[in-house]
């Protein structure tokens, strides 16, 4: 009708195996990698791993080595979630590894 100006908007429904509370590294680089819209691929050349390896970080399968933990906090913290900033996170992720 070109009297009725509405406009619906909502919100998208989040992707299938989106970590919505992230407990582990993997689910940490998987829900930053989702909330950027980058793939797999794209983030394992940022971190500088093969991308098998970034799946298996995500699914659980295997942990990070040291090397790449610097990398890893400098792609997780570049949000704007400030519990995960300052160098605590790295210093977690060196003592759990």
């Amino acid at each position: 009708m070109p009297f009725c100006h509405l406009t619906l908007e909502g919100r998208k429904p989040l992707p299938k195996g989106y970590p919505v509370n992230p407990n582990s590294l993997g689910e940490h680089i998987k829900k930053r990698r989702i909330d950027l819209g980058l793939t797999q691929r794209e983030v394992a050349r940022r971190i500088g791993a093969n991308p098998w390896t970034l799946g298996n970080w995500e699914k659980g399968k295997t942990q990070p080595a040291k090397r790449f933990i610097a990398a890893i906090t400098d792609f997780i913290t570049q949000s704007d979630d400030r519990q995960l900033s300052g160098g605590k996170l790295e210093k977690r992720l060196e003592e759990r590894i």
